[in-house]
């Protein structure tokens, strides 16, 4: 995220179309159109680095997740942990995406 916020073009050519795991905490689950699903994180504001704060600063607010087989997701909700894998897909708006997620 950090890296993102910082310099977008640099982030990409580094990460876009990696695959990485990803744990946080769920901000939200919505189900767009058919089986699609997006799972939001919460992002925190600050990041902490070699024990000083950071601000994340840029325009890269949200972490947002795809899955296109929302199976195993049913028992999750806002406010619960996660651990994801994903496919880095960039920044659209305000938000670096991940697709073809799974847990």
């Amino acid at each position: 995220m950090a890296e993102y916020a910082a310099s977008e073009i640099k982030a990409d050519n580094r990460y876009g179309g990696r695959i990485f795991t990803v744990s946080g905490t769920i901000k939200g689950i919505f189900q767009l159109e058919g089986k699609v699903v997006t799972v939001e994180l919460l992002v925190p504001l600050t990041l902490y680095a070699a024990g000083d704060a950071l601000t994340l600063k840029g325009k890269v607010k949200h972490m947002c997740f795809i899955f296109n087989d929302p199976s195993g997701l049913g028992q999750k909700q806002a406010g619960y942990p996660i651990t994801l894998t994903g496919r880095v897909a960039g920044v659209r708006g305000d938000t670096l995406t991940m697709e073809d997620c799974h847990l």
